[in-house]
């Protein structure tokens, strides 16, 4: 099975022979698409339709981040994601689990607002201290 690689650096990735070319500063490292899975591009990268297709045929799934850290997309190689079954157990998914799901979802918002609030607090925002001794003897005692 192939393996995860990274790119954090600006630059331009193409397709030299059978691998990546990754052009950076003047320089390229090359990647062997034999052994890459995923790629995930966690900065600008430029690159063309010739590529994307490239990575179809070798079914490599790329994942795309904007300058800041912040998730864009994934590109998904046609002829594996197109076929219907990734989107059928989604709906069964849905249909079995989605109490769950939700569940999940709205424990991940109020863990995440407890965060927020906790480092308000640590720096001397001592007015959300109702609310966050609020979180954790109710909210948490409630979704645990």
């Amino acid at each position: 099975m192939g393996s995860t690689k990274y790119i954090f650096s600006m630059g331009e990735l193409t397709r030299k022979d059978n691998s990546l070319c990754f052009r950076k500063d003047g320089k390229n490292v090359y990647i062997p698409i034999e052994n890459t899975k995923e790629l995930y591009c966690m900065n600008e990268v430029s690159m063309n339709s010739k590529l994307l297709d490239f990575f179809s045929q070798n079914h490599v799934i790329v994942h795309f981040f904007n300058y800041y850290g912040g998730y864009s997309g994934t590109f998904y190689p046609r002829d594996q994601y197109m076929s219907g079954k990734l989107l059928i157990r989604q709906v069964e998914s849905f249909h079995s689990n989605r109490l769950d799901i939700a569940k999940a979802v709205v424990k991940g918002i109020g863990s995440n607002i407890y965060e927020v609030l906790y480092h308000y607090y640590k720096h001397d925002k001592k007015e959300v201290k109702n609310t966050t001794d609020w979180i954790k003897k109710e909210f948490y005692t409630v979704w645990n």
